[in-house]
C-alpha cells in the first residue's frame, strides 16, 4: 500500500487545482487504497491510479465463498467422524 500512497501523492502534487482539492483527492485515494490493494475492488479507483478503475472483481468473493464451503465440509466430516466413534 505504500507504493499506492506514494503514487497518489506524486499525482496530486502535480495537479493544477487548488490545495484544498488536492488534499481532498489525496484523502480519497488513501482511503480507497485498501479496497484497491487488499480487496481487489476497483469500483472507486481513480483512472490515473488503476487500469481497472470502475471494475469490481469478484475474485476475492469467490475465494471467500470457496473457503467457507470447504470449512463447512470439513466441519461436517469432523462431526460425522465423532458420531462413528461414539
Amino acid at each position: 500500500m505504500r507504493t499506492d500512497v506514494t503514487c497518489a501523492i506524486n499525482f496530486r502534487k502535480l495537479e493544477d487545482k487548488p490545495l484544498n482539492e488536492k488534499i481532498a483527492g489525496l484523502r480519497f485515494d488513501i482511503n480507497n487504497a485498501p479496497n484497491h490493494r487488499i480487496f481487489e475492488n476497483h469500483a472507486k479507483c481513480s483512472e490515473y491510479f488503476c487500469k481497472k478503475s470502475g471494475v469490481v472483481q469478484n475474485i476475492s468473493l469467490f475465494k471467500l465463498l470457496t473457503n467457507l464451503i470447504q470449512s463447512a465440509v470439513e466441519k461436517k466430516n469432523t462431526i460425522k467422524e465423532k458420531i462413528k466413534i461414539v
